[in-house]
């Protein structure tokens, strides 16, 4: 078959991934046999994991406007899954598909890290997990501070110590962060991220 009626045919299937679970995570909200609603965050997960395996090469392959399209529905999509995972308590996902978004595009939309924080507000995942994506959450932060984007800064700290609120660790990681973010100027001077590697602002 010509290479190129295969690449469509890909195509296509991405946007019965996507299709497929839109529509499924509507369903599971909606859902109120706990049984039910487990089994379409669980095809949620699935569609998207089937979107995944087809996105690069066609990421790759497309420009333009169809390239933005695409990702944007990768953007929901990812939104989707982690939802899903929250919801079956597949905490280990978590990191994952915060990874896997970083390495897929060079500039993912900082928004889906915002969606991806009130999820995990909204349940109670272990506390490694939280502490995860709450210094992930704060590195953010640091990205905006060396950008010059102070109040994108002091939201993603701020969502980062809510997080830390949830943590069983008698408030050691909050005490952490608190203490770097107390330390930022605002005029320039460098910071240490949560991860310990200084980060200077441009």
């Amino acid at each position: 078959m010509d290479p190129e009626v295969v690449a469509d045919l890909s195509l296509r299937r991405l946007f019965c991934d996507f299709l497929c679970a839109s529509l499924l995570i509507v369903i599971a909200r909606d859902e109120d046999n706990i049984e039910s609603q487990l089994q379409h965050y669980l095809n949620v997960r699935k569609a998207a994991n089937d979107f995944r395996k087809r996105l690069q090469e066609q990421l790759e392959r497309l420009e333009g406007g169809a390239k933005e399209d695409l990702s944007r529905k990768h953007n929901s999509l990812l939104a989707y899954d982690f939802e899903a995972a929250a919801r079956l308590k597949a905490w280990e996902s978590f990191e994952p598909l915060i990874k896997g978004k970083k390495d897929c595009e060079a500039n993912p939309d900082p928004k889906i890290y915002a969606i991806m924080a009130d999820i995990v507000l909204s349940c109670e995942a272990p506390t490694e997990e939280l502490e995860y994506l709450a210094t992930t959450a704060f590195n953010r932060a640091v990205d905006f501070y060396c950008a010059s984007q102070d109040a994108a800064c002091r939201r993603w700290a701020g969502k980062a110590l809510e997080m830390t609120e949830l943590c069983s660790d008698g408030g050691a990681l909050r005490d952490l962060l608190m203490d770097k973010f107390a330390r930022l100027t605002w005029d320039g001077a460098g910071v240490a991220d949560a991860g310990g590697g200084g980060k200077e602002r441009e």
